[in-house]
């Protein structure tokens, strides 16, 4: 049985298509393909017994034409707050593994590999760590 979770906080998307992303309405994309930051911020959240409160992920997506045909590379960023459950739940949840909305996404994840680094751009700075998905 999976395991039960809930979050509730913000969610913000940007793409490269016009205006309002077509893709969300499972349109082709403006620009032929569609490069998007899909990110969440978790007000309140729970995987089973451990606690999302405050954690943050983000999804680096891009589709080379219509989402819905596939293709896409996704690259998952997880809070580096978090610790190694967390960091696992986190996973579980925005790579689609835990069922919801995004286990219906187009995007395989057969071996994910964990990088972990420093930062230094100029608009952040800081550690961080990414699931790489191919």
């Amino acid at each position: 049985m999976p395991t039960p979770w809930k979050i509730a906080g913000s969610y913000f998307e940007a793409c490269n298509c016009e205006v309002a992303c077509p893709c969300i309405f499972t349109s082709p994309p403006t620009s032929g393909e569609c490069s998007v930051l899909i990110s969440w911020h978790i007000d309140q959240g729970r995987f089973g017994e451990i606690d999302l409160d405050g954690l943050n992920a983000v999804l680096a997506v891009h589709s080379p034409g219509h989402m819905l045909e596939g293709k896409w590379k996704v690259a998952l960023y997880v809070d580096e707050r978090a610790n190694q459950d967390q960091q696992n739940a986190l996973t579980q949840i925005f790579s689609g593994q835990a069922g919801g909305h995004l286990a219906c996404a187009p995007f395989p994840l057969p071996r994910p590999a964990y990088l972990e680094g420093t930062c230094s751009a100029p608009t952040a700075s800081g550690p961080f760590s990414l699931l790489l998905c191919r």
